[in-house]
This record gives structure tokens, C-alpha cells and sequence, in this order.
């Protein structure tokens, strides 16, 4: 008898045991039902046998209800969610910055303010005030433009601090992944209760991949390896790797260097990161390309009409900005007719030189006289010889600069029926920058005229390196050339030799106005910028990348870089609101007068005129007019903005869904646990009187004794 009591005492006991096992585990469920990642506990029990009988029950072990399929689906929806919020918040303040263009106070309502101007200004020609709300309202839009640039700028300076930032909290995530794989393993073989020290692994797993796309391998102590999602290690059963970020020209590079190993590239996937590096090296640099590159062809529009046209009077000296070639090469590009003109005070021609270009060969035409030959080569020489001693031309430094003396102005004005014609296509006072409205710090026309045959005027020894990147902004390689010692003679040298340097990635190549672009392979996505440039142009200094606008990073520089002539800026009656009259002779009538407006009106009509604007982030190479492409511009702003606000909204709800199917699986069901808990106490109870009953009996027992 007193064998079968003690066998019950124990059967008892085990229960008893078991059932506050139990009620510890649903406690523990029920108190987490709002800890966000927390998967509920499950304890496994089982009948103790001993000699054929059942002995009492046991805890076999209590484990965590996760599962890893909906563990990797629910960590892959989040890391996409997050880089779609990363994507949508950055274009939504990007959109912000250019403003409603419904709204008068918005960017490109301000262009539409300058062509106001310039019309009201024609209508008075010599009013003061409207020359100086003329000046105002282009110096107003150029202000605008380099506020727009600098904070375009901004954003994407602030995404490299927030890579940063989350490379550091990346660190600080695998450093804890690594203390709790050991704490894990240590547990589980001990045979102890590890569910809590890997619910902890699982919020940081969670945390990991809103930051970057990740791979989870669980190990067999219960710890896991995880992985980035091209294989590099981040964390495992060998310690943590350590994540860095750096940026080499426009691209950004993320690098994991193991406990033992070198540091490798690892690509981001998605998350945090990838939008980041997408947005920063990728998106907000081609909107600010395709910012400066309508800002520059609106700038180039005006300087046209306003180098067609003349003050009155006419200033004493035209000075070009620097075309980084040759004279004898730039004039050998040009065709057509243009006339250089001294005036006096009274706006009457003194000297009048007709050139009519040929290619190689020109001729000038002296004050209505017979034209004698000229060479492209011999052009200043000839040009000097032409103008006799009404006026000096010079170059310099790339720079053409045309000066009258005796206190007369130089007036220049092309043929109306064959107007002259740059290899580039830009009349002879425009392409020289002669009488340019706005200027620049830098080169901000890269269609240079040059052809393949064009010498090469960049002495041997210069080294350009270039970074190749991938769509998602991300390091390929970096190339570099070097111009060599012998053989680069010509523009198509250096092409050819930039070609060989990048491989299968692209090629470079020129096109008819001498514009030079890189053509990534099919469908690569693969994109060119400049990490360093120590070539010299011979011609008027500058580097090679600079003086073709390899790279959307240099592109991007023009739209900070415009301001007003300086002399215009202080007295707005230098401003070009007149026209040369070609019909009149040496000595014969005014040939420039004050009343005239044409100049003014041909800078207000100039943002209707068609123009080529070049490759500028997605936005393809068309012809169209400056107000044309402005309302492109803005409209693509607007649905990239609004796409990726509908990509943010579709991937949190993916992610949520993922996340409600993980939860229904490993989440705690308050219901279920309730009444687990009312079922694991009643059984406590029960074991509790069965050790009473036991007790009894065992009492009883002695007293019969």
C-alpha cells in the first residue's frame, strides 16, 4: 500500500510541476500580446514511464511557435516597405521644393515672370524701371534656381548622414545578434528555456531587415546566420561582421568585414539603406541634372537673344566667355554670315566687317566694299587687318574679345536669311559669349562643336578615373586612363581610349554638335562619374570631364553657377533692348536707337523658341521649347512623387498582410490562452488534492499503527 501511495505522491507531484510550468508559459504569452515580434511559447510535455507504468507527466521542452517561412516573407515585405516610405518621403520633399506650378510663388512661375518683364520692357525701351524689374526678375529666377540646387543638394548630403546612421545601428544590431547566439546555444544545451532569448533575436532580425534586405539561417543550437541578400556574411556562429559606407563619385558602397576575413561590397537589397543609396546617388542627383540642364538651356535662350541684340549705346568692348578649343578650331565649325560693327554715340556705323563663313575658308567684307579670303587659321589676324583702326580683337586663355576705340561701341547682328552658325549650331557672338546677359563660374555649355577630328589639346600624362555604377546607385568598378605620351592627337584618341578603360559596361561617344555622352550596355542601368581629373586643357584651362560634362554630379553644378553680368547688374541700361540695323552703311543712318525693343522682345519670346535639350536623368534627349520642357519637368516631378507615394501605400499593406499571417501563426490568441490558463489551473488544483488525498492516506496509515 504504501508503494502505490508514494506513486501516487509522485505522479502528483510531476503534475503539479508540469501544470505551473504551464501557467507560466501562458502567463508569459498573455503578458507579451502587445510586444510587437514576440512569437508565443509552446510547451511540450509527455507521459513519464517507468517499468511499463505510467510514472506521471514532464515539460519536454518549451520552443518558440515561430515559422520560418513566414518569418522570411513577413522580413522581406518590410524591408521593401520601408525602402517605398524611403523613396515616397524624399520625392514628396523634392516635389515641395519646386513648388505647385499652378502657383505664381513656384519655380517655374518665375521663368514665366521673366518673359513678363522682358515684354513689358520692350513696350518702354527706354524706361529705366522696366529695364531694372527686367534685370530684377532674371536675377530673381537665378536666385531660385541656386536655392533649389543647394537643397536638392542638402537632401542628397542627408542621405548619406542617414546611411550612416543606420550603418551604426546595423553594427549595433549584429553585435547584439552575436551576444545572444552565444546566450542561445549555451541555454539549449544546457536543456533550459531559450524562447525568451530568441524572441529578443527575433524583434532585432526585424529591426535588421527594415534596414536591409537580409537571409536567415536558424543554426541547430537555435542561434542564426544571418546574410545579406547577395550571401556576405553579416552574422553567425564566427561573431559579427562590421558594416561600413562610403561613396566614390555617384556611387555609394556598403562593405561587411568579417571577425576573420577582408571587407567586402555587400548590396543592400532593400530597406533603408537601398532607398537611401537609390535616392541619394541615383534619383535626387538626376532631378538636379535635370534641373540645371532646363535652367541652362532657359539661360542659353535668353544669352542668344540678348547676343542678337546691342545696347544703346553700344558698349566699348564685348569680351567671350572661354570655349576651351582653339580659335582656328571653333571658326572652321562655322557657316553662315554674321557682320561686326563699330557705332558712335549716336548708334551711326564707323567700320562694318561682313564675314561670311565657309568652313576652313571665309571672307570679309570691309564698310560695303568687295569681300577678300580669309583662313580659319589666319581668322584674328584677318579679322584685326578688317577692323583697321576703328576696333581690336584678341584671344586669350580661350576667350575672343572684341574692343572699339576713340569712345565707339562694337554691335554685332547676324545675316536674317543665312544667319552664321557654329558647329553646335549657336550664332558667332553666342557660341564666343560675347554679349552674354547672364553668365557662369563654370563651363555650362557642352556642346562644344568639337568633332572627333578635332586635335586633342590636353597634354599627355593627365589621368581621369571614372566610377561605374549600377540602377540602384550602388559601385561596379572604377576605371581610369591616362593620356598617353604618343598617338592621342585627336578627340576621338581620348574616346576610344575612355572606352577601352570601361570595357563591356558603355561606351562614350560624340555626337553632330559635339556633345559627348556614355551609353550604358543594354539594359544595364550602368551609369559613369568622375572621381578625379588632373587634365589641363591647353586651351583656356579646365579639364577634360569638365569641358564635355561627364557625369550628372558635374552637370548638376550649372544651376548654382548663374548670375548676372556684373556691368548689367549695376547699371540695367546696359541691358541689350536694341538691335543693329544691317539695312544701314558706314556713315549712313542710325544703325541702333534707343526707341528700338526688338532685343528685349526676342528675350521675351525666347522660352516659345525649340531648343535641344540633352540626356538629364530619365528625362530623354527631345527638342522642344524652354516652356515645353518646363511643364515636362514638372509633370514628371509630380508622377514620380505620386507613383512612389502608390508604391509606399501597396508595400505597407503587403506588409502588414505578411505580418497579420506571421502573427496568426506565432501571435498570442488571447481567447486560446485563456482558456489554457483556466485548464492549467484547474489541473494544478487537481494535483494539489491528489497530493491532499495522498497525504490523508499516508495519515491514516500511521494512526492505524
Amino acid at each position: 500500500m504504501g508503494g502505490s501511495i508514494n506513486d501516487v505522491l509522485s505522479i502528483a507531484t510531476s503534475g503539479l510541476r508540469t501544470a505551473q510550468s504551464l501557467v507560466s508559459v501562458t502567463s508569459d504569452n498573455i503578458a507579451n500580446v502587445n510586444t510587437p515580434g514576440y512569437a508565443r511559447k509552446v510547451a511540450s510535455q509527455s507521459e513519464i514511464v517507468a517499468n511499463g507504468a505510467g510514472a506521471g507527466v514532464q515539460i519536454d521542452g518549451i520552443v518558440r511557435a515561430a515559422n520560418q517561412f513566414l518569418q522570411t516573407a513577413s522580413l522581406q515585405a518590410n524591408s521593401q516597405s520601408r525602402q517605398a516610405s524611403v523613396n515616397s518621403s524624399y520625392l514628396d520633399q523634392a516635389q515641395a521644393l519646386f513648388g505647385d506650378p499652378s502657383n505664381s510663388n513656384s519655380f517655374f512661375s518665375q521663368l514665366d515672370s521673366v518673359y513678363s518683364a522682358f515684354a513689358s520692357a520692350a513696350n518702354t525701351p527706354s524706361s529705366n524701371l522696366t529695364r531694372s524689374d527686367a534685370v530684377n526678375s532674371v536675377n530673381a529666377f537665378l536666385a531660385s534656381a541656386s536655392g533649389l540646387s543647394g537643397n536638392l543638394d542638402q537632401l542628397q548630403k542627408q542621405t548619406n548622414q542617414q546611411i550612416n546612421a543606420d550603418v551604426t545601428t546595423i553594427n549595433g544590431i549584429l553585435d547584439q545578434l552575436s551576444h545572444i547566439n552565444g546566450d542561445i546555444s549555451r541555454i539549449t544545451v544546457a536543456g533550459g528555456d531559450a524562447s525568451g532569448s530568441q524572441n529578443s533575436q527575433s524583434q532585432l532580425l526585424n529591426q535588421l531587415a527594415g534596414l536591409m534586405q537580409i537571409q536567415v539561417q536558424p543554426t541547430p543550437t537555435g542561434g542564426v546566420t544571418v546574410r545579406s541578400t547577395d550571401g556576405s556574411y553579416l552574422v553567425g556562429d564566427q561573431g559579427a561582421s562590421v558594416l561600413s559606407y562610403s561613396t566614390s563619385g555617384s556611387s555609394g558602397i556598403l562593405t561587411a568585414t568579417p571577425p576573420k576575413g577582408s571587407a567586402q561590397q555587400v548590396r543592400a537589397g532593400s530597406g533603408d539603406i537601398a532607398g537611401l543609396m537609390k535616392m541619394g546617388q541615383v534619383d535626387l542627383p538626376a532631378l538636379s541634372s535635370q534641373l540645371s540642364e532646363f535652367v541652362s538651356k532657359a539661360v542659353d535662350q535668353i544669352n542668344a537673344a540678348h547676343n542678337a541684340s546691342s545696347s544703346v549705346p553700344a558698349p566699348s568692348t564685348l569680351t567671350g566667355s572661354n570655349i576651351g578649343q582653339s580659335l582656328g578650331t571653333a571658326i572652321s565649325g562655322f557657316s553662315g554670315k554674321t557682320t561686326i560693327a563699330v557705332v558712335d554715340a549716336s548708334g551711326t556705323m564707323v567700320k562694318r566687317v561682313d564675314l561670311n563663313f565657309g568652313g576652313a575658308t571665309l571672307t570679309m567684307a570691309v564698310d560695303g566694299g568687295g569681300a577678300s579670303g580669309a583662313t580659319a587659321s589666319s581668322f584674328l589676324t584677318s579679322l584685326n587687318t578688317a577692323l583697321g583702326s576703328a576696333a581690336t580683337a584678341s584671344f586669350v586663355n580661350g576667350q575672343l574679345t572684341i574692343s572699339a576705340t576713340g569712345g565707339n561701341g562694337v554691335a554685332i547682328a547676324d545675316d536674317s536669311t543665312t544667319p552664321s552658325a557654329g558647329a553646335n549650331g549657336e550664332g558667332f557672338s553666342q557660341f564666343f559669349g560675347l554679349n552674354n546677359l547672364v553668365e557662369s563660374t563654370v563651363n555650362t555649355s557642352y556642346n562644344t562643336g568639337l568633332t572627333g577630328a578635332a586635335p586633342n589639346t590636353f597634354p599627355a600624362g593627365g589621368t581621369i578615373a571614372l566610377q561605374l555604377s549600377d540602377a540602384t546607385g550602388a559601385a561596379i568598378r572604377q576605371a581610369s586612363f591616362t593620356i598617353p605620351t604618343s598617338g592621342a592627337t585627336t578627340m576621338s584618341a581620348i574616346v576610344n581610349g575612355l572606352n577601352q578603360s570601361i570595357g563591356a559596361y558603355g561606351s562614350f561617344s560624340l555626337d553632330s554638335k559635339g556633345q559627348m555622352t556614355f551609353n550604358p550596355a543594354a539594359n544595364s542601368g550602368v551609369s559613369v562619374s568622375v572621381v578625379s581629373d588632373n587634365t589641363v586643357n591647353s586651351q583656356g584651362g579646365g579639364n577634360f570631364t569638365s569641358l564635355y560634362g561627364i557625369g550628372a554630379a558635374i552637370r548638376s553644378t550649372r544651376a548654382a553657377s548663374y548670375s548676372i553680368r556684373t556691368d548689367i547688374a549695376a547699371n540695367p541700361a546696359k541691358l541689350a533692348m536694341a538691335q543693329l540695323d544691317l539695312n544701314q552703311t558706314v556713315g549712313g543712318g542710325p544703325a541702333l536707337g534707343s526707341g528700338d525693343g526688338r532685343g528685349a522682345q526676342a528675350m521675351a519670346q525666347s522660352g516659345d523658341l525649340a531648343t535641344d535639350f540633352a540626356v538629364a536623368g530619365d528625362m530623354a534627349a527631345v527638342r522642344v521649347s524652354v516652356s515645353d520642357y518646363a511643364s515636362e519637368l514638372a509633370g514628371m516631378i509630380g508622377t514620380k512623387a505620386g507613383n512612389a507615394d502608390n508604391a509606399k501605400q501597396s508595400a505597407a499593406a503587403v506588409s502588414t498582410q505578411a505580418d497579420a499571417q506571421r502573427a496568426s501563426v506565432e501571435g498570442v490568441n488571447m481567447d486560446e490562452e485563456l482558456v489554457n490558463l483556466t485548464t492549467y489551473q484547474q489541473s494544478y488544483s487537481a494535483c494539489s488534492r491528489l497530493i491532499q488525498a495522498s497525504s490523508d492516506m499516508f495519515n491514516t496509515l500511521l494512526q492505524m499503527i
